[in-house]
């Protein structure tokens, strides 16, 4: 696995992560701030070689604070296939 290989890998990983912890919290909305936070930060560091739009996803954990609408919720899920096939090539 090349550096680039691994730098998306570890992305898609911390994506994940982030993704399942707002799924099995109770506590989705103090949670979602906290990720919303957190994505945002990742964006900031991953500026030029980004493969997860960190910043798309601060923003659907932001509409999650502020409202209970199923879109970002959805949008949610289609980032999380995205990462799994991510770490499902980067595996292969």
């Amino acid at each position: 696995m090349n550096s680039t290989q691994n730098h998306q890998i570890h992305q898609a990983i911390i994506a994940r992560e982030i993704i399942d912890i707002y799924k099995f919290t109770p506590n989705k909305t103090d949670v979602a701030e906290s990720l919303d936070v957190i994505c945002f930060a990742m964006a900031r560091l991953t500026e030029k070689n980004s493969v997860i739009d960190w910043d798309f996803l601060a923003t659907l954990f932001d509409q999650l604070t502020n409202n209970s609408s199923q879109t970002p919720i959805n949008d949610i899920e289609k980032i999380y296939q995205k990462i799994t096939s991510i770490i499902k090539d980067t595996n292969s």
